[in-house]
Parts: structure tokens; sequence; C-alpha cells
């Protein structure tokens, strides 16, 4: 390359200017392929996904109001569709609690009960994760607040299963 004793370029641009110019645009490239899908997009399937969700020490009223099923939506994300709900298992509340003594005990709280509701939804697999349609993320072990037209209720998910 031309260079003068400046350092530029056929007189007019800097080496340095150059270097900085090409960072600007592999990171500009860089946050685009992250953020706005980029390649993921163009590889995603369109899947049936299962997730299992946990709520812990509910009542009876939200069991029951559970087990009229219908639709999830995530609450924090604008009421995002989350899927419907297809099955509901309640189970009395087990927890457990450690002793100052360092001994653990099981404890459970009185009339609660611990829900596993069965969630099916249209969604779409990348080659790094699992969205809904409308692109709330699916993942094992993330605690969500969903709503349905009988129930509100925190939990986490605890499994996810791609049927399609």
């Amino acid at each position: 390359m031309p260079a003068d004793k400046n350092g530029k370029v056929f007189g007019k641009i800097s080496l340095i200017d150059i270097g900085i110019a090409l960072l600007v645009i592999v990171c500009a490239a860089g946050i685009y392929l992250r953020f706005a899908g980029g390649i993921s997009e163009l590889t995603a399937q369109s899947v049936e996904i299962e997730y299992v969700y946990e709520v812990k020490q509910i009542r009876q009223t939200s069991v029951e109001a559970l087990a009229k099923k219908g639709n999830f939506y995530n609450k924090a994300a604008g009421q995002d569709y989350m899927g419907t709900i297809t099955d509901v298992k309640a189970v009395p509340n087990e927890d457990s609690s450690t002793l100052v003594n360092g001994r653990i005990v099981k404890t459970s709280a009185p009339e609660r009960f611990d829900a596993l509701v069965t969630v099916r939804v249209r969604g779409k697999q990348t080659a790094n994760a699992i969205y809904t349609a409308s692109n709330q993320p699916v993942e094992a072990g993330s605690h969500v607040y969903l709503t349905s037209k009988w129930a509100a209720c925190e939990g986490d998910i605890k499994s996810v299963k791609i049927l399609d």
C-alpha cells in the first residue's frame, strides 16, 4: 500500500482510520447477528413444544382454576401467549428445611399443594434455544409468571420436550 511518512494512504486517509472503520463494521455485524437473529433465524424450525411448569404451595382453589385448562400468557412479557394447558397434576406440598444443627427435616405447608402443569405451544427451535411463536424463550429451569383466564401463578419450567 502506498503510505507516506505520516501514515496516510494516498496522502488522505490514515491507517489508524482504516483500522477503526473495519473494527466498527465487524462490531456492527456481530451485534446484528447476536440480537437481530441473523443466522439462527434462518435455521429456525417450526415445532410443537410441550413443557412442564411447576407451581409450589398453592391453595385448592388455584388447583381447581388451573384444572379448567385454557391458555397461558406470560404476564411479565406483556401477555405473550405461552401455550395451552393440557394437564394438571396436584400433590400435597412437601418441602424441606435445614435446622441450625444442620439436620434436614421434611416440612409442608398446611392446605397447600404443588402442581405440575403440562402446557403445549407451537413455536420454533433454533440452534441455541426453543421459543414460542411470540419469541418467548422456553427453557428448563427458568422462572416465569404465567396467567390464564382463571389463575395467575409463579413457578419454574421443569422440563421441555419437542413433540415433532
